[in-house]
């Protein structure tokens, strides 16, 4: 969707405390037919069993359910499966799941001996080059 073009930044409140959120500076993929030329980033992401939300100057609003411009969740009939963008809910997706940090097969994220949580627990060294 993006290239990242800066390291991530806590971002903090005028106090000076994390307010758990982080920022990073990134350019959107060109994309004529897509609103603003651009091709946006989805407003949710998931990682394991951590949902984050995604939000910048100009997003427009999107459907959640299925990307459509300007639509709600709630009322959206669309099925659309999260995972391979097929015509069906995501409950009913058969393919084996991918880890969401290095795309290997096997395990999902919560389960990655490479993610930093599951190294800290069995003691072993972690580094960024890990997920590279």
């Amino acid at each position: 969707h993006c290239e990242i073009l800066s390291k991530n930044k806590r971002v903090t409140d005028e106090d000076g405390i994390w307010t758990g959120a982080r920022r990073w500076q990134v350019r959107l993929q060109v994309e004529v037919a897509s609103v603003h030329g651009v091709r946006h980033l989805p407003s949710t992401i998931v990682l394991g069993a951590n949902k984050g939300l995604v939000f910048y100057h100009g997003m427009p609003k999107l459907c959640r359910n299925c990307g459509a411009l300007g639509q709600l969740p709630a009322p959206c009939i669309v099925m659309k499966c999260k995972i391979c963008v097929q015509d069906h809910l995501t409950r009913a997706f058969k393919q084996d799941r991918v880890c969401n940090l290095y795309g290997g097969g096997g395990h999902l994220f919560r389960n990655c001996p490479s993610s930093y949580a599951n190294m800290q627990i069995g003691g072993g060294e972690w580094s960024e080059s890990e997920t590279n």
